[in-house]
């Protein structure tokens, strides 16, 4: 069944207050997704040539596509991370070119559907690009993949048979599409700020038996009635939703939403009470933060410095050390931004001090900064993206043909 939306509460709209800042609510999912550690980028290409040596040697053909793919796909995130987009960009339709060749050349139908990680990583650069209609007619074009209908985008040619032994061997694939499908058309209608679109889609979409994903709609059209003024709206949903006792999955994240509403509805005493409980659960650092809990994590130092600006710092230490620990490059730099716009002292001095020295070291933006691309060759990353451009090339191996 689809989202159901509190008709009468969507009326209503309340007046937002000048002091709250424009960064609430987070306009983004933080019901959680994938989401790879960034680690320093040559180091993160280093592991990449090592996952394409192992894959030349992988003689089961369709580990061999997985393993490809997923070094085409993590080194144009590689590239987006260093500022090089036409170098992502051209990783993708190199991907997409590859997967072609393979599945011609092996005369396996089924190697076709890797294609589709580069197809969608490509209307992500469209989004990075604020080229929205552009990404959403290709995101939207998924809807043929999760029908099973033919499927062709420039190189890619997937027909309604494929799809049927791809249900057979691996139904798993179609639940990852209808993620992707609902994920990315929201955080590009969010981003847009299209929140009109977002609450229709919301109301639309039938997830069928995957009631998992419930909660990705849920969320999307709670931010889209609070950005258009209707926090009592999103409130009756945030409720409704706690309320669910067998759904315990996500309710960090619908907390905080409520906190964020209570704040949008002028109710400091409720924001401050609900994120200090939520801030309580961090304190005990014996506890594991991996990329999920850290995402939340930095959302809630962000909410707590609008009310709690030195428990903000506080959560924000703890932050850092998690992320450092992961080596998380992008996670620690978010959580020294926050230390060092926070007017501390000594404590901001530092904060500035590491995040320079994380820019020098991870080479994330470098290529926006030439005094980093002087001083910081980009070797592996260039090595990583010349070998998979040659890959595109290259004859496959009789093994598979």
């Amino acid at each position: 069944m689809p989202l159901k939306i509190p008709s009468a509460a969507l009326d209503a709209s309340s007046s937002r207050s000048s002091a709250i800042p424009d960064t609430v609510p987070f306009n983004d999912l933080l019901v959680p997704h994938d989401r790879p550690v960034r680690l320093p980028l040559s180091r993160w290409a280093g592991k990449i040539l090592d996952l394409i040596s192992q894959s030349r040697n992988d003689s089961n053909l369709m580990d061999h596509c997985h393993g490809m793919m997923r070094s085409f796909n993590e080194a144009a995130l590689i590239e987006v991370f260093a500022g090089r987009m036409e170098h992502a960009f051209a990783l993708c339709e190199a991907a997409v070119t590859w997967t072609a060749r393979m599945t011609a050349e092996t005369e396996q139908p089924m190697v076709a559907k890797f294609a589709l990680h580069p197809f969608i990583n490509l209307a992500r650069l469209d989004r990075i690009h604020r080229r929205w209609d552009l990404a959403l007619r290709k995101f939207r074009s998924l809807g043929d993949v999760l029908n099973r209908k033919e499927f062709v985008a420039a190189e890619i040619h997937i027909t309604e048979d494929v799809w049927q032994k791809v249900l057979a061997e691996d139904p798993e694939f179609f639940l990852t599409i209808k993620t992707v499908y609902i994920v990315d058309i929201l955080k590009t209608l969010l981003r847009a700020h299209r929140y009109d679109e977002a609450l229709a889609f919301v109301q639309e979409f039938d997830v069928g038996a995957d009631i998992s994903l419930l909660d990705f709609l849920l969320e999307g059209a709670i931010i889209a009635l609070c950005r258009s003024g209707k926090p009592v709206a999103a409130m009756q949903m945030i409720e409704s939703r706690l309320r669910e006792s067998n759904r315990n999955m996500n309710r960090p994240v619908f907390l905080f939403r409520r906190a964020e509403c209570f704040l949008l509805m002028n109710d400091l005493p409720q924001t401050t009470a609900l994120l200090e409980k939520m801030a309580a659960a961090f304190y005990d650092r014996s506890i594991t933060l991996g990329m999920t809990k850290l995402s939340f994590l930095l959302q809630l130092a962000k909410l707590m410095r609008d009310v709690n600006p030195e428990r903000a710092i506080s959560l924000c230490e703890i932050g850092f050390e998690a992320a450092a620990i992961l080596n998380d490059c992008v996670f620690q730099t978010e959580f020294l931004a926050i230390i060092r716009g926070a007017d501390c002292g000594k404590l901001s001095q530092q904060a500035r001090e590491r995040m320079e020295q994380i820019a020098r070291d991870s080479l994330y933006g470098a290529a926006t900064n030439p005094a980093l691309v002087q001083s910081h060759p980009f070797g592996t990353i260039d090595q990583l993206f010349h070998d998979l451009m040659k890959v595109r090339c290259r004859q496959v191996s009789a093994v598979f043909s």
